[in-house]
């Protein structure tokens, strides 16, 4: 069902038992004193707005056996480091927006896509470790008001940065873009600190 413990604010901890397939959607929406939530690798999906809420949840570790993140997953919870598996191939639109405590995000998938407002409003993200060389598509607003971001160098598999992705990342100076790339979108860069552009 959905919104199973949405809105539980005294749950603190979270064991899911080996076997179980999903994390159901708002499953532990605003779910505010949630620090801990051990998934197994069972686990196929996370659904949308899963975590989102979750104030005092500072991890997210998305098992390799995860395929798909919903929505808005981790929407404004205290995630200050996120591990995102290497099955990941679908990911759904602002799933770690406004994670204003998050720093830095490990890739491991495949993904071909860097969904539309994921990381929007990350104020604290800094470091993206091992950007997957999958990745063919930045999506619209993706990185939006990563006011920390100072650097980014784009694999060469990108083909297409979408509007304002990098909009109002008001410290990054430095850009290395894809050889690869056909499109960039209106306003991608607007508000930057770019100083240096090499258009392939």
């Amino acid at each position: 069902g959905k919104n199973v413990f949405k809105g539980c604010t005294a749950l603190k901890t979270v064991t899911v038992p080996n076997g179980m397939t999903a994390i159901g959607y708002g499953m532990f929406e605003d779910c505010t004193a949630l620090v801990s939530a051990d998934l197994p690798d069972s686990i196929i999906d996370i659904g949308a707005h899963a975590f989102e809420g979750c104030i005092s949840l500072t991890n997210a570790i998305v098992p390799d056996s995860v395929v798909a993140i919903g929505d808005y997953a981790f929407y404004e919870s205290a995630v200050k480091t996120a591990y995102i598996g290497h099955n990941v191939s679908d990911v759904g639109s602002y799933v770690f927006g406004r994670c204003s405590a998050l720093t830095e995000v490990t890739f491991t998938s495949g993904i071909e896509t860097i969904s539309e407002w994921m990381f929007y409003g990350c104020s604290s993200l800094t470091t993206i470790v091992d950007f997957p060389e999958s990745v063919e598509v930045i999506g619209a607003h993706a990185f939006e008001n990563c006011s920390a971001l100072t650097g980014i160098v784009i694999p060469n598999t990108v083909e297409n940065i979408s509007d304002s992705a990098f909009a109002g990342c008001s410290v990054l100076a430095n850009v290395e873009l894809s050889t690869a790339l056909v499109n960039i979108g209106s306003n991608a860069f607007n508000g930057t600190a770019v100083k240096v552009i090499e258009i392939p």
